[in-house]
């Protein structure tokens, strides 16, 4: 088996790999299992998955099945999971949160983070696809909730306190969502200056496996500066679905 990646030091202290592979659009049972068992064997320790994408019943059976098997230790694994919009009022958050811990089949998540900072209402009746959710969304079927962001991560809060999550943040909040959270907040959300760590999805092996051969190579100052010269920043996916929300643009 591959030596496992290098890690990064979060500011509690947690080690955090700096390279994970990301499950999002990966549904199939099948599929999803050759990739994490290639993604493993290639070194991988941090899977990222979101309950949004819908797998983490999956990711939850392959780990289950490897650590039962010895193959796997839960504690050489970083699980990262996210909220989803509908998800945000603090019962919808604790039931959801029980959720994700019971189909990952695991009693803690490495890290837990708020997915987006635009929260929906209701939550998708049991069986809803998201898909079918976001079309009922276009129609104007589903509500925008303005739960305040403080009061969900009060949620995390208290899962991080209990010792279920070890790690909490955010992720697509706007400058001023972040200052308003990071003001308000007990457990305050930081970020490591350029300490970048990357999450690639494939579904495809050969490609798992080239996007771990990242370290044995490194840009010379030359390279970087014309990197930092590219015009054009650009969010790819900024859900203009979204765009009436009170907490928009993100």
């Amino acid at each position: 088996m591959t030596t496992p990646l290098p890690k990064l030091t979060l500011n509690n202290g947690v080690q955090f790999p700096n390279l994970g592979y990301g499950t999002g659009l990966l549904t199939d049972a099948e599929q999803l299992k050759k990739c994490l068992a290639v993604a493993i064997e290639s070194g991988y320790r941090n899977i990222d998955t979101a309950q949004m994408y819908a797998n983490e019943h999956i990711i939850g059976e392959f780990l289950d099945e490897n650590i039962k098997s010895g193959k796997l230790k839960r504690e050489d694994v970083f699980i990262t999971t996210k909220l989803a919009f509908f998800y945000h009022q603090p019962e919808e958050a604790e039931k959801s949160i029980e959720e994700s811990l019971r189909k990952l089949k695991t009693d803690y998540i490495d890290c837990f983070l708020i997915h987006w900072p635009s929260p929906l209402k209701p939550a998708p009746e049991p069986g809803t696809s998201f898909q079918d959710y976001f079309a009922k969304l276009a129609k104007g079927e589903v509500e925008f909730d303005l739960t305040p962001h403080i009061e969900t991560w009060k949620v995390l809060e208290k899962f991080y306190k209990q010792g279920v999550f070890k790690a909490i943040g955010i992720s697509n909040f706007n400058e001023k969502q972040i200052q308003d959270l990071y003001e308000k907040a007990e457990i305050k959300p930081q970020n490591l200056q350029r300490g970048i760590a990357v999450v690639p999805k494939s579904g495809n092996l050969e490609r798992i496996r080239s996007n771990q051969q990242v370290f044995d190579f490194e840009l010379t100052n030359e390279e970087m500066e014309k990197f930092k010269g590219i015009k054009g920043e650009k969010k790819i996916f900024d859900l203009e679905i979204l765009k009436n929300h009170p907490y928009y643009p993100f």
